[in-house]
């Protein structure tokens, strides 16, 4: 179904107002802060389709708020090949697990004037960047608040997972845990497809040494493929990107 003009609207909005608010454009979808010299920080906010019900009146904005460890987002695209090139993916955050409480869906409705659609939109970045923003800043400096964070997660994300205790040199505890998970693969929260690719190259990975990336090198490959996506997003109106 074509996007109805007053939807196109708020995505043009959404756009205009990140960077308004002092977010850099990263990949074409998503938009950069600073954390730390190891880390990223990635917002995304999108005008969410609704598969089901479609309602021609309503819009649901969604946020999605993470972090890219660069060496440990590197070293997550060699590995977990099943994921595709999406950047997302070599995230914590959004479809990994909540890092901040989720702000929840925001209503915006086609009765709302375009006034009011934007002091929304500007209320909802406010809120990003003074009750969210500061929270990813003070607790996902290091690879190790990393750590600490998914091994308190119910379900974390085991491939990062595993990788991040290798690369924080605990390569034993990472292949039990990677070995357990793969002997008792159908009661496991992995992905069963994913998780047998990932398994595979992990194994590989650790036999070669476990070679990682110094900091410098694992940066400029995550902003070039970020810039190369970013490319692409371009030709492509921002209604119609996708959220991935």
């Amino acid at each position: 179904m074509p996007r109805a003009n007053w939807r196109k609207e708020i995505d043009q909005t959404l756009e205009r107002e990140l960077l308004a608010a002092g977010f850099e454009p990263f990949d074409g979808i998503a938009y950069s802060f600073p954390v730390s010299d190891e880390v990223l920080g990635v917002v995304q906010l999108f005008d969410q389709t609704l598969a089901k019900r479609a309602n021609a009146e309503r819009a649901l904005l969604n946020t999605r708020i993470g972090i890219i460890h660069y060496r440990l987002g590197y070293i997550q695209s060699k590995l977990d090949r099943l994921t595709g090139r999406s950047l997302w993916r070599r995230t914590l955050g959004g479809a990994e697990g909540w890092i901040v409480p989720p702000i929840g869906y925001i209503d915006l409705v086609k009765a709302h004037s375009s006034e009011t659609r934007l002091k929304i939109i500007q209320e909802l970045i406010q809120t990003i960047c003074t009750t969210k923003i500061p929270v990813v800043k003070h607790n996902f400096q290091n690879l190790d608040s990393i750590i600490r964070h998914l091994e308190q997660a119910v379900e974390p994300k085991e491939s990062l997972f595993c990788s991040a205790l290798v690369l924080a040199g605990q390569a034993d505890r990472a292949k039990k845990r990677a070995d357990d998970i793969s002997a008792d693969l159908e009661t496991s929260h992995v992905h069963k497809l994913g998780w047998p690719v990932y398994k595979q190259h992990f194994d590989e990975w650790l036999a070669q040494g476990a070679p990682v990336p110094d900091l410098a090198t694992a940066k400029a490959e995550t902003m070039e493929a970020a810039a190369k996506r970013r490319a692409q997003m371009s030709e492509i109106p921002a209604h119609s990107r996708p959220t991935e």
